[in-house]
């Protein structure tokens, strides 16, 4: 098992972090329009294609977003120490498996005992990219409120309007709401939901391999 002079500090509850996430986005929401005029003079020569395309548009914005969020999170992850951490976790559940299979109660007894550290090691971990949360946040939300005030100026051009054409619905209104959010936001988390698992898959595998290349654990040697 870890050695006890390894064994990783308290972290901060993730929830905890999570919940003070969201005050940028209380605080950030009071100033929408001047934040969106901002971000507009970055992000408008950059993909509001003259506003021909509002839905390529989202499309982007969620591509931007999820590409930046992954990569700071791969930036601020010690991918070596994850690969370590989940060797551990899987030589653990081997060693668990095993005494359950023989019924040895004096090794189950011990594992559960060391059970406790093996989740403070991945809590740990996962605190470290919970702690980039706010940053990651306030980024968010700034693109975000700019595809609002984008939208808006469109629909401001269009008779109030500014629809899409989905497998729904082919005059989709991008402003309207569906389950009290704006409908594009749906489109939005479509779109960066599972290209930012794809991502950060590929970001693991190659870091990760890495890692393990680097360094062989000798795992049962810990447990």
């Amino acid at each position: 098992m870890v050695e006890q002079q390894q064994r990783p500090k308290q972290s901060m509850n993730p929830m905890i972090l999570m919940m003070l996430s969201f005050i940028p986005m209380m605080v950030m929401w009071q100033f929408a329009d001047p934040i969106g005029q901002y971000v507009n003079l970055i992000l408008y020569p950059l993909i509001g294609f003259n506003g021909l395309y509002p839905v390529l548009t989202v499309f982007c914005a969620g591509i931007l977003l999820i590409v930046f969020n992954t990569l700071m999170r791969h930036l601020v992850s010690d991918w070596k120490e994850q690969a370590k951490s989940q060797q551990i976790s899987k030589a653990f559940s081997k060693e668990m498996r095993a005494a359950q299979m023989n019924r040895d109660i004096k090794r189950m007894e011990k594992l559960r005992k060391q059970q406790q550290e093996i989740m403070a090691m991945s809590m740990a971990q996962s605190s470290k990219q919970m702690k980039i949360m706010p940053f990651t946040m306030v980024i968010a939300i700034c693109i975000i409120i700019w595809l609002y005030y984008f939208l808006e100026m469109l629909a401001g051009a269009n008779s109030g309007v500014v629809n899409a054409a989905t497998p729904w619905n082919p005059e989709w209104d991008l402003l309207g709401r569906s389950f009290m959010w704006p409908n594009f936001i749906w489109i939005y988390m479509l779109i960066s939901m599972p290209l930012g698992h794809v991502f950060t898959k590929i970001l693991q595998f190659f870091t990760m391999k890495k890692a393990k290349e680097g360094e062989e654990y000798i795992i049962n040697e810990r447990i």
